[in-house]
């Protein structure tokens, strides 16, 4: 039987060696093996949900068994990713970290996977190097790289070769970044859920030579009448999902295929700020059935 020891980083000082040697002592004919939160890269698409060391390219879900063992609060994003994984895997594992689900856009990106709602193919390593690796040899430039907590369009880049990317990471060292293939397009669409009213519905355009549709970017708004059935429907699937009464779901359009593709979910979209906000003043009353 294999047996993966995973958590912490490959800086902590404790070494996980130890937990190895005392659960040998329990369970001798194990072979156990070391994995920590920054050997681990995770690829995430339409078709496929996969955690792996980067090192061995030895999946998570390859193992018998998966125990949690060793600094965990740091990377708590990394600890539900997994969880979620092995559950969709069925491999067995402790402790279970699938409820700590944290307000990173990995984990939306997991929800996405786990609904079946269409998103953007998402790749995330805390190892710079590694998500450097993976953004080189695994996708065509121009490439999407931005902050797993991000938020407003912050720390949102756009990528069309290797030195720009080298860049970004340097100047941004402490955050957290993870990859997305770029979707073409000519605006996104932002879905404000307000319960089960009908939603409000804006349509973002980017300003010349920007990829960010934010408002809060200058992009320029304007009021949409409709969009799909499907695509609102997931909207409020995903909001449900979430336990989210009032949301901002982003969704984009490819402007070559006409698909619709999921980005993220805000759990505090603007309403006395940014653009419509009568509208949305006005959308939120009949919420409160005022």
């Amino acid at each position: 039987m294999k047996i993966a020891i995973v958590g912490g980083t490959s800086t902590d000082t404790d070494p996980q060696t130890n937990y190895i040697q005392a659960f040998k002592t329990v369970y001798p004919k194990a072979i156990f093996e070391e994995i920590r939160f920054d050997y681990l890269v995770i690829e995430i698409s339409k078709l496929q949900f996969e955690i792996y060391d980067w090192r061995t390219k030895t999946h998570l879900a390859d193992y018998d068994f998966v125990i949690f063992r060793g600094k965990i609060r740091r990377n708590s994003e990394l600890a539900y990713a997994v969880s979620r994984y092995l559950i969709y895997k069925k491999t067995p594992f402790f402790n279970d970290y699938s409820n700590y689900r944290p307000s990173s856009k990995l984990a939306q990106a997991i929800s996405f996977f786990e609904l079946g709602i269409p998103f953007i193919p998402t790749y995330y390593s805390i190892n710079k190097t590694y998500l450097s690796e993976i953004g080189i040899s695994r996708l065509e430039f121009p490439f999407i790289i931005k902050d797993n907590f991000g938020s407003h369009g912050d720390k949102n880049f756009i990528v069309k070769k290797s030195i720009e990317l080298q860049k970004i990471i340097t100047d941004n060292i402490q955050v957290k970044f993870l990859i997305q293939e770029f979707c073409p397009n000519d605006c996104d669409y932002r879905i404000l859920i307000l319960g089960d009213e009908k939603p409000l519905i804006i349509k973002r355009t980017a300003v010349i030579g920007s990829h960010l549709n934010n408002t809060s970017q200058g992009a320029v708004a304007e009021l949409q009448s409709d969009l799909p059935e499907a695509v609102v429907n997931n909207a409020h699937k995903i909001a449900s999902a979430l336990n989210m009464t009032l949301a901002g779901v982003d969704v984009l359009q490819n402007s070559q295929t006409g698909e619709y593709y999921f980005l993220e979910v805000n759990s505090q979209p603007q309403l006395v700020s940014g653009a419509f906000i009568p509208e949305k003043l006005r959308r939120l009353g009949k919420l409160f059935k005022l």
